[in-house]
């Protein structure tokens, strides 16, 4: 792995200059280098809420998407965010040397407030879209004008990239709402959890429990969740948290179907267990593939099920190894990689 941060970047300026921005996607194109973008990952992906923890959370995703991608590649994997020309220079060095075959693109609030920045992602060719969980801070009021602020700005950012693979919740409303809008350019692979077992709590958060689950939840919950497409109250049949769920509305939308699931959780067993199944495309063999198996996760916790599970899907949909993709996840969540250490 590769670390590119505070590094002589003299050959990313010097090229930027006299190349120009405009040739980046033909470098990336030249060095066959793959380029991954992670939007909705800072403080755009909460509304109402703290948005310094929730950089932590999506750093330390990324750092368990580099652990899965280590498996398959050497790349270099950006310490820090993008946030301006001088990231992208440092990119550029690296890919000059022959130091990179791939480059994740973490964008921070900066980033989309930077123009030129943002023309410059706007001109790349991803090989993969990451579309982080959108979040909202338990018993606060929902304002739905910040919701459709957040989807609006992801969706600028996107909405003329056609090719490579998008990753998406479909248990969350505006990611699901992003993931079908992108259908028709994109492949995507929704992501979601599928077990009647996991059920929301709002004083405790997600349980695993055998309870029977209330149809009407959404109804005997004054905090409504608007439907990203017409603005109207979601139904929710089931929850996994504030805004996770099994939902639809009248005007059509509802949760679309996944490629890739957790079909049973187990968070009693030691180690804790999760059972995946799955039929994801793969971008480096161009063909879907199917997987069923139990994984074991040490010090998995409610917390950690939602970026697991996006970890595992993004990894599902890139590695080169597909039919390694049961070993490989077992290598990385072993209790010698000490999972708590990312604190999702």
């Amino acid at each position: 792995m590769i670390i590119l941060k505070n590094k002589n970047n003299l050959l990313g300026k010097v090229f930027l200059r006299i190349i120009s921005l405009k040739n980046l996607k033909n470098l990336f194109d030249e060095f066959n280098v793959d380029l991954i973008l992670f939007i909705g990952n800072n403080e755009n992906n909460t509304i109402n809420n703290n948005s310094s923890s929730n950089s932590s959370n999506s750093n330390n995703n990324i750092k368990l998407i580099n652990s899965l991608l280590e498996n398959d590649f050497k790349f270099n994997f950006n310490s820090s965010s993008i946030s301006n020309v001088s990231s992208i220079e440092n990119i550029v060095s690296g890919v000059l040397k022959k130091e990179i075959n791939i480059s994740i693109f973490n964008l921070n609030n900066n980033a989309l407030e930077n123009n030129v920045l943002n023309n410059i992602i706007k001109g790349l060719k991803f090989s993969a879209i990451i579309l982080m969980d959108y979040k909202i801070k338990n018993n606060e009021n929902f304002l739905i004008d910040e919701y459709f602020n957040v989807f609006e700005e992801n969706m600028d950012l996107i909405e003329n990239f056609n090719e490579g693979i998008l990753i998406a919740n479909a248990d969350n409303p505006i990611s699901a709402h992003i993931g079908k809008l992108k259908e028709a350019d994109l492949i995507v692979n929704f992501y979601s959890v599928d077990t009647p077992d996991l059920t929301f709590s709002e004083s405790n958060g997600l349980n695993c429990s055998n309870e029977s689950n209330n149809p009407n939840i959404s109804n005997s919950n004054e905090f409504k969740i608007k439907c990203p497409k017409c603005g109207e109250n979601l139904q929710f049949f089931h929850k996994f948290s504030l805004i996770n769920g099994v939902f639809k509305c009248t005007c059509g939308f509802r949760r679309p179907g996944a490629n890739v699931k957790i079909i049973a959780i187990d968070l009693n067993k030691n180690p804790p267990m999760i059972h995946l199944k799955g039929n994801p495309y793969n971008y480096q063999i161009n063909s879907y593939f199917s997987f069923d198996f139990e994984l074991e996760i040490p010090f998995l916790r409610e917390n950690l099920i939602y970026p697991s599970l996006l970890a595992i899907t993004f990894y599902a949909s890139f590695t080169k190894n597909p039919e390694l993709l049961e070993r490989n996840l077992n290598k990385v969540f072993s209790p010698n990689l000490q999972f708590n250490k990312f604190k999702l």
